[in-house]
């Protein structure tokens, strides 16, 4: 939710407010963009105090993704739910490393499916399961007014 004074006017460290700003301002000089994010990362595991790969492998290995299906598929059910369209999702490099490409889209709703995943990628990996109580609560708060700020005064 975007954050603002009493006046409803944006707050001035409002990041939303920001990314809005600065895409009109890019859309002016440049016209519309769209942002596309790519996540790379590995999957690790803590055995014995230590972090070490699920998956030891070769680069470009599509086994790695068989290996890691139970996560995979929570993962794309969890992506599912919160509406982040994924382009792509392949094994990239060896020992349990894989790669998520997103849709693209404006900067500030490219931000908020990355910020999402992120979410949705701790959730798939703990173990715990979105729920569909939880997604419509998400859903409902997201198309809420604006917050107001603590001390402000309508």
């Amino acid at each position: 939710a975007d954050l603002v004074g009493a006046d409803g006017t944006p707050w001035p460290t409002c990041g939303r407010a920001l990314v809005r700003r600065v895409d009109e301002l890019v859309g002016r000089e440049l016209g519309a963009i769209s942002l596309g994010f790519e996540q790379e990362g590995y999957v690790l595991r803590k055995t014995e105090g230590r972090y070490e790969p699920v998956v030891l492998g070769k680069q470009m290995q599509p086994e790695t993704l068989d290996l890691l299906d139970p996560f995979v598929t929570d993962l794309n059910a969890a992506l599912e739910m919160l509406d982040v369209p994924v382009e792509k999702l392949t094994a990239e490099g060896g020992w349990g490393m894989f790669e998520v490409n997103f849709e693209h889209a404006r900067p500030l709703e490219a931000a908020e499916r990355y910020f999402r995943y992120k979410q949705a990628f701790r959730t798939a990996w703990t173990g715990r399961h979105l729920h569909a109580k939880a997604v419509r609560e998400w859903r409902r708060r997201r198309a809420a007014r604006p917050r107001q700020l603590p001390g402000d005064r309508r």
